[in-house]
């Protein structure tokens, strides 16, 4: 319990003299209120009950027998003990303290306490036999078997007594009690006063104890008199105002999920202080005029803050609530919680974080009076399960002095009881005595490791001595680190087993060099064609001379327009060959971005096919510009020239470039070399053992970056690369067996698609495939989630994880994690792993400093990998490619991920979110700010925000929030839609469109994220007409769309595609509608006929299973007027044997 009067006493003259007059000022108030704290009489023996006990009470109606509440509490006495004596001394104690007496019921609906007249306490005495060794252990055993016993509210007593005799004259004397009838500074009064009885019912003369001129249920009926009218309205002024837009709970790194409602399961790790750093921190509070209590409160502030990345900083404290002279010396349940809210925004220096701190806890104390449960009551904050209200985080500093080491000739110690619970998810204490400081961090075993604690504390200990050192430093720049740590973080985890071998190569010479070894092994599978090594590199030469006549050469691009393919490949081959880089064009992209691409990036060659000529040919003369067509099929038909070409270049000379999401409205064209693309492309081979045996699933698109390795890898080692077309990789239900058909040895998924190939192969009762081929499953692109790790592995333990970790400015993956064990189901991620050879990974502050093991911090990678920056854009290049602090090497660079992590103990790191808005969905990196740029340019709009949300469907969606222009109304959905669609890829556009007045705020004026509503698919009207269903299978078609849609009315000409849909919702309905109609149909149809009437007409041409349509029909009149929910169990399928 803190000591109010030795803190005041602690400062300095003048501050000392501010909060005692703050202090007289709250007693002159209280001495004009009209309630006064006096004793009622006893006329009743039943009162109301104060507000703490009241949540108390509440809580044990809410986890009946808890012993959540119950105050552990016993000593070691050493002396000759009189047991007879210390049992009539007991009796006194609960005879003077009508709160030791108490019992708690219900009357007419309403909660009372009830005051027995007279209370028999039982004192049990026993023996304890044994080494020391042996009763230490049962001591323990006991000591919690009581505490873990739990009290009766309405019966009582609520106190319970028993002697451990353990020596000639030595005893444990144990004193449980429920916290609704005591507290901690309630301990040190009765223990004072037993000790004080015991003496005197010895000697034979009277106890020396004054007459208690009230007692608690006279300060319950008080406590609710007084706090009221203006009172109340002065003390809830000053709380409301500063705790306005609280944060709903602090985002603690937590090494487990939370469990979906609390267990309470806590263990403690202690620290104590070094004394000479404990005399710089007094010499410190003396030259700021605060207490220790302030500074070492905003230490443990500044380094939540720095746990968490967050800035408003709330921590709970208890005081004695003690601050009328009538309840000093009462036992009873008086300690107060307050709300400690401290804003370390803008980077403060120590000492004036420390003055915020100050100006908090004065303010706090000067508005105490008004009790915790009573401020939750009235302010209502956001609640949850998993969470203490308003605060997770209590600090507390105990310097009241020990008043019972001797009493008469007894010797009294407290005993420290590990109660085995922790009410917070962190609780630090620390108990001061002289120059000693001991700590005791107390947590939550569900949610927290004991390393995770012990590193905490330490960090504390670095914190603290850095305050007191550089005061003047921001606290961003304070050192949490040892040595050691620095060490570990810098060098030890960016040291690999491989070692990346040196560049001397580019990749075209090593693919040559692999011909000449394995000249007619398989190379490539497309579709029902293969090509061994000759042939592709005689193919791949022709394309080349001829690229290098036309001028291609070192720093020259070539964009390829086309689909993926052999003819992709050899192209990717010729342009390598001929010595300059490629740029991937998605033909399928709006007009507007392929122009984009090819002015921003300055390439005046386009390559590609016969067939897709005529698009690009219009696409280029719409953006006014005129490079140079050339056809594969023109440059394949020139025979003379097959062999291998003479070209100077470097593994420094450019290898493609390919095109991110941009935050500016445009995307942004990365850069990558040779050399980078080679370390990543070794980095595989060597990770995953490839060899002439493997057989590579080439699935990716071409304009993402993994299609680089999964096209070029096995190539480096004589192995074979499958291409597979779209119409398969478009069909995950159609995916997996194919790939276990053509025996390939791996598999590369985004995680999003691999959880609907799993769910579409159970769905249609076909069950998984074997893979008996497959050595890996690698995922990429999104975060992996530990219940779909777990489900791969469960079905298939012998094929292990690989979760990828990399970004496209950085030549793709630079981090690999084998996850060959089971995961554990309470673990939080799977985690992104360490870094390839050649690669090196860093996880740093704000001022590009290491942070410790457990801390967030943001992801920066170097080294080989990373790539040159932004086509045309050194400003954004500079903002993102910085000058690397740690290399030796001059102009190495560090790219900025904005990947926030944080470490584990083995330095590998688990991903912690954003510090932007850019998002990844199905496995696309997308730059919020870029939608939202294109979306304000529509001249009805006048501000909007665009996030992405997980409560649309079983799948992250964008949303876009509108606010049209003053005076106007907003354009219909499918105008704006069709505006977003001329200008971004189908993966970028919006899910839901809400029409807002205003976008909401919080009290910072900040983008209030949590107050956006949940969009309806159709929230801003579209100009079609609703048309509903007309026959039966219209409305079976219909009710599918609305249970994966999540739309309510589906009408027979809306659109899948204007309803939000994609091509993952696109699988589930096309699985769900094979499961239905028992119709074999491709996945394609539904692009291709994308409404419900289209689609209706093209199963009744597939003459479904007689009585089908009828049978389905039925159902959904059935229920038509069920929720979403319930709908969609009706219609679901049978399931298939996962496991079979």
């Amino acid at each position: 319990m803190t000591d109010r009067h030795l803190r005041i006493a602690a400062l300095p003259p003048e501050k000392r003299h501010e909060l005692l007059q703050k202090l007289a000022e709250r007693k002159q108030q209280q001495e004009r209120s009209e309630a006064k704290l006096i004793h009622l009489g006893r006329q009743t023996r039943s009162f109301p009950l104060s507000f703490a006990q009241q949540r108390l009470w509440f809580l044990d109606q809410l986890i009946p027998a808890s012993p959540l509440y119950t105050i552990p509490y016993a000593v070691r006495i050493s002396g000759l003990l009189e047991p007879e004596i210390l049992r009539a001394s007991l009796q006194q104690i609960v005879e003077r303290h009508e709160s030791l007496r108490t019992r708690f019921i219900t009357e007419n609906g309403q909660v009372r306490q009830i005051i027995d007249e007279y209370k028999q306490l039982s004192l049990t005495v026993s023996t304890l036999e044994g080494t020391p060794e042996q009763q230490a252990q049962i001591i323990q055993q006991q000591l919690l078997a009581e505490v873990r016993r739990p009290f009766d509210l309405e019966h009582g007593p609520l106190i319970r007594a028993s002697l451990l005799q353990t020596g000639p004259a030595e005893y444990i004397l144990q004193l449980p009690m429920h916290h609704i009838i005591s507290d901690g500074w309630s301990n040190a009064i009765l223990m004072r006063e037993l000790m004080e009885i015991y003496t005197s019912l010895l000697d034979g003369r009277d106890a020396k104890l004054d007459p208690l001129a009230v007692q608690y249920p006279d300060f319950a009926v008080w406590q609710r008199q007084w706090l009221q009218g203006s009172l109340l309205d002065q003390q809830l002024t000053y709380w409301q105002k500063q705790l306005a837009g609280v944060p709903e709970a602090m985002d603690l790194p937590i090494d487990h999920p939370y469990p979906a409602q609390q267990t309470y399961r806590g263990a403690l790790e202690r620290l104590r202080l070094p004394v000479p750093l404990v005399k710089q921190m007094r010499a410190a509070c003396q030259r700021e005029e605060v207490t220790l209590f302030m500074f070492l409160l905003t230490a443990f502030q500044v380094l939540l803050a720095r746990y968490t990345r967050q800035d408003d900083i709330v921590v709970g404290t208890d005081v004695a609530n003690r601050s009328r002279r009538e309840t000093e010396q009462l036992v009873g349940f008086f300690v107060n919680q307050l709300v400690l809210r401290t804003d370390l925004s803008n980077n403060p220096t120590f000492r004036q974080a420390l003055k915020r701190v100050r100006e908090v806890a004065l303010g706090a104390y000067a508005h105490q009076d008004m009790p915790f449960d009573k401020l939750v009551e009235i302010l209502q904050p956001e609640r949850d399960l998993r969470h203490h209200p308003l605060f997770q985080v209590s600090f507390v500093l105990q310097n009241t002095p020990n008043p019972f080491q001797q009493a008469g000739n007894l010797s009294i110690q407290p005993l420290e009881i590990n109660s085995g619970i922790a009410k917070l998810a962190l609780d630090l204490t620390i108990d001061e005595k002289g120059d000693e400081l001991a700590l005791t961090l107390r947590y939550q075993q569900d949610i927290f490791e004991a390393g995770t604690m012990q590193r905490m504390l330490a960090h504390y200990q670095q914190l603290l001595q850095s305050a007191v050192e550089h005061g003047e430093d921001p606290i961003a720049s304070l050192n949490l680190l040892t040595p050691s740590e620095r060490h570990n973080l810098l060098y030890r985890w960016n040291v690999n087993e491989g070692i990346a071998e040196e560049n001397q190569h580019c990749y075209h010479e090593l693919f040559e060099q692999q011909v000449e070894r394995t000249p007619e092994a398989r190379a490539v599978i497309d579709g029902d064609l293969e090509f061994t090594y000759a042939q592709v590199n005689r193919l791949a030469n022709r394309q080349a001379h001829r690229l290098q006549d036309v001028g291609v050469e070192p720093g020259v691009l070539v964009a390829l327009g086309m689909t993926r393919g052999i003819s992709l490949l050899l192209s990717i081959l010729a342009v390598f060959k001929s010595g300059g880089a490629y740029l991937p064009l998605e033909t399928t992209d709006p007009a507007e971005r392929l122009v984009g691409m090819l002015k921003d990036s300055g390439s005046q060659l386009l390559l590609t096919t016969r067939a897709l000529a005529p698009t690009l040919d219009e696409v280029c003369q719409q953006g006014q510009i005129a490079p140079r067509i050339m056809l594969v099929e023109d440059l394949l038909a020139v025979e003379q020239r097959n062999t291998n070409l003479t070209v100077t270049q470097t593994p420094r000379d450019l290898a493609y470039i390919i095109y991110t999401s941009g935050s500016t409205g445009r995307p942004k064209g990365v850069m990558i070399e040779q050399e980078g693309m080679l370390n990543h492309l070794r980095a595989k081979v060597q990770i995953l053992h490839l060899d002439e045996h493997d057989i590579v699933p080439q699935t990716a698109s071409h304009c993402f970056d993994i299609s680089i390795w999964q096209f070029l890898a096995a190539l480096l080692v004589g192995g074979t690369v499958q291409i597979f077309p779209d119409t398969i990789t478009q069909e995950p239900q159609q995916l997996l067996p194919r790939l276990d058909q053509a025996g390939v040895t791996l598999l590369e998924a985004v995680p999003s698609v691999l959880q609907v190939m799993l769910d579409t192969a159970m769905e249609s009762g076909d069950g998984l495939p074997t893979l008996a081929s497959m050595r890996w499953l690698i995922s990429t692109g999104e975060t992996l989630p530990v219940q779909l790790c777990r489900r791969w592995q469960q079905r298939y333990p012998a094929i292990p994880v690989i979760n990828t970790y990399g970004a496209t400015e950085c030549s793709d993956d630079t981090a690999h994690h084998i996850q060959q064990q089971l995961l554990g189901e309470n673990e939080l991620q799977v985690p992104l792993g360490l870094p390839i050879a050649g690669a090196r990974q860093y996880v740093l502050d704000q001022e590009l400093q290491p942070v410790p093991v457990g801390i967030i911090g943001e992801v920066y990678l170097g080294g080989i990998p990373v790539g040159r920056g932004y086509v045309g854009d050194p400003v954004r290049t500079a903002a993102a490619f910085l000058p690397d602090p740690f290399s030796t090497r001059p102009g190495t660079r560090l790219y900025k991920t904005g990947d926030l992590a944080r470490l584990q103990p083995d330095g590998n790191p688990l991903f912690a979110g954003r510090i932007d808005d850019q998002v990844k969905i199905h496995g696309h990196r997308i730059e919020l700010s870029e939608i939202e740029a294109v979306l304000a340019s529509h001249p009805c709009v006048r501000e909007c925000t665009v996030i992405i949300r997980e409560d649309m469907t079983q799948d992250k969606e964008l949303a876009a929030y509108i606010v049209p222009e003053r005076g106007q109304t907003l354009c219909p959905v499918d105008e704006l839609r069709s505006y977003l669609q001329r200008r971004l890829p189908n993966y970028m556009l919006p899910t839901g469109f809400v029409e807002l007045t205003t976008l909401p705020l919080t009290s910072n004026g900040k983008l209030n994220r949590r107050a956006l509503p949940k969009p309806e698919r159709m929230a801003i009207a579209s100009t079609a007409a609703f048309l509903p269903p007309r026959n039966d299978v219209e409305e079976v078609i219909a009710g599918i769309w609305s249970e994966i849609l999540q739309v309510e009315h589906i009408g027979r000409t809306d659109n899948f595609f204007a309803l939000g849909g994609h091509s993952l919702l696109a699988t589930r309905i096309i699985a769900q509608v094979r499961a239905v109609f028992r119709i074999p149909l491709p996945l394609r149809v539904l692009f291709e006929q994308p409404t419900v009437e289209k689609l209706a007409s093209i199963l009744v041409d597939q003459e479904p299973v007689p009585g089908q349509v009828e049978k389905i029909a039925r159902l959904m009149k059935q229920v038509e007027q069920m929720s979403i929910p319930e709908k969609q169990k009706s219609l679901e399928p049978g399931q298939g044997k996962e496991n079979e």
